[in-house]
């Protein structure tokens, strides 16, 4: 469940119309009444603004347009990992810019760095929880990274673009299909 859900299911819950299709998110209206299966992934974005290149980790991106956000994070949370990758940010869009990876005309978008984060989910004070031991560059897992990046990318550029709808979309299917293919190679 994503925060862009909310409105959906409050508008579908509360019998109003149902908003706008540029309105993000799902009902989860019949998860919450029937205890439907839900997508098992959640997806957010972050903008790093560093003031060095030398220094990716230091980001204030306030007070300044989309156009001048020079990086863009996406992260995928499943259950036991968090992968994250971070491209560079070309015509206020990274979806104009991953655009290519269905194009052989376009540059593809440059992938400014890699993270892939193992939890012990049944551990409540997992030794990992905050993220210090980063596997994305280990050869264990780059079959892993391999998918979760297949997973992200096609989240990214297709998925987020379909209507909105209670059911989960074939695309996300397809998505939840890489994420588990990268899950059983980190066993």
């Amino acid at each position: 469940v994503e925060l862009v859900d909310i409105y959906r299911t409050l508008a579908d819950l509360a019998g109003l119309p149902q908003p706008p299709d540029h309105i993000q998110g799902r009902s989860l209206r019949r998860t919450a009444l029937y205890n439907t299966p839900i997508r098992n992934f959640s997806l957010t974005q972050y903008p790093r603004c560093p003031k060095s290149w030398d220094r990716l980790w230091d980001s204030n991106c306030k007070r300044i347009t989309a156009k001048q956000i020079p990086i863009m994070g996406y992260s995928l949370r499943v259950n036991g990992f968090r992968f994250t990758e971070w491209y560079q940010w070309r015509d206020n869009s990274i979806h104009h810019s991953m655009l290519s990876l269905h194009s052989s005309s376009d540059t593809p978008a440059k992938i400014i760095a890699t993270e892939l984060y193992q939890f012990d989910e049944t551990q409540i004070d997992d030794a990992d929880a905050y993220e210090r031991q980063n596997l994305a560059h280990i050869a264990e897992a780059q079959c892993s990274v391999i998918n979760f990046r297949h997973a992200l990318r096609l989240l990214i550029t297709t998925c987020q673009h379909s209507p909105p709808q209670e059911l989960i979309p074939p695309c996300e299917l397809e998505v939840s299909r890489y994420i588990a293919n990268a899950q059983i190679c980190m066993i």
